[in-house]
């Protein structure tokens, strides 16, 4: 069973200038008691720490399925081929292991990698992967206009 328990990281300056950083839980009582009752049933506990990011948007979200359909009208390629490569080219992480280095097939000595999905883009992360995507489809003579901008457009 999975926990997650919301949490700021505070810091405090010591009277020698060294800042220390510590851990404030929201409901700190709670937490204690979710954790003494696991160890209580001998179960294993594993605590990760993870910064919250905003999600992309679905505004962010409409305007990549709309590059995506403007890249396969013009392409001549279904919808689920442009959407499967664009996401290969520029959102392909690496596997890591549980220190944070990626995990070596030892048979071939290659990184073993992963494409990410676009559901799981901060709003920073989701704007730079469409930008990426308007800047390649240029490559190819795609326009694909910017979230602001009004356009007309002409259907075959």
């Amino acid at each position: 069973m999975t926990a997650t328990f919301d949490a700021v990281i505070k810091h405090h300056v010591t009277e020698t200038g060294r800042t220390n950083g510590y851990i404030s839980f929201i409901n700190p009582v709670y937490v204690d008691l979710s954790i003494a009752e696991r160890f209580r049933h001998l179960e294993k506990v594993t605590v990760q720490i993870k910064t919250r990011r905003k999600a992309r948007s679905l505004v962010q979200n409409r305007l990549c399925h709309a590059y995506f359909g403007i890249i396969a009208s013009e392409s001549g390629n279904t919808l689920e081929t442009v959407k499967s490569v664009l996401k290969r080219l520029f959102l392909t992480r690496d596997v890591l292991d549980k220190d944070g280095d990626p995990v070596v097939n030892p048979k071939t000595g290659e990184v073993l990698t992963y494409v990410q999905d676009t559901s799981a883009l901060s709003t920073v992360e989701m704007m730079e992967f469409t930008e990426q995507i308007r800047l390649w489809a240029m490559d190819f003579d795609i326009y694909l206009p910017l979230p602001d901008e009004q356009i007309d457009f002409k259907f075959k």
